[in-house]
């Protein structure tokens, strides 16, 4: 499961970096996003909107934290970081998603191939993305397989299940000369 945490906050921009990853136990949350980045329509002027993304499991003590306590939290490991100032923070909403991330079991492919099989009947029926999949996919390949959906509608035919097939990401290949 995850809490996404979003803030506003009053500064113009936290970081040119559109991913920020935390691994250090001491903090929250894991990572968190500043939409600005991708586009400077997506905060006010003088603004910025962060999402701070807080790994849990569904019934855990973080996933029945109150919504003020998460708040605080985030916002203190971003004052430890040095990111922004205790009091910088004007609003904040949170998201909660009970099913975020596929979950691997000894019997996962059997499992996914008998509903894969099942699905397959229905002939209008276009699923995507990790959760459909039930694949661990990075947003690349769940926004691929989104446009390949998209494509196939339109008469296309692709195969989504061969998305993120290859043994090494697509960051990782180099053209040979």
């Amino acid at each position: 499961s995850i809490v996404f945490v979003y803030l506003v906050i009053n500064r113009p921009k936290l970081s040119d970096n559109h991913w920020i990853y935390m691994p250090e136990r001491k903090f929250i949350s894991n990572r968190f996003s500043e939409f600005k980045n991708f586009n400077e329509n997506s905060s006010p002027p003088r603004q910025t909107v962060i999402c701070a993304e807080v790994t849990c499991f569904f019934g855990d003590r973080i996933w029945n934290m109150n919504d003020e306590r998460i708040v605080d939290r985030v916002t203190e490991d971003l004052v430890q970081m040095e990111l922004i100032g205790e009091n910088d923070v004007e609003s904040y909403f949170l998201c909660k998603l009970k099913h975020a991330y596929p979950i691997y079991d000894l019997y996962y492919r059997q499992h996914v191939s008998v509903i894969k099989n099942y699905l397959e009947g229905f002939e209008n029926l276009h699923y995507f993305g990790r959760n459909a999949l039930f694949r661990y996919n990075n947003m690349d390949h769940s926004m691929l397989t989104a446009m390949y959906a998209v494509e196939n509608i339109n008469g296309a035919n692709h195969n989504l299940w061969d998305v993120n097939e290859e043994q090494e990401y697509h960051e990782e290949k180099t053209q040979e000369s």
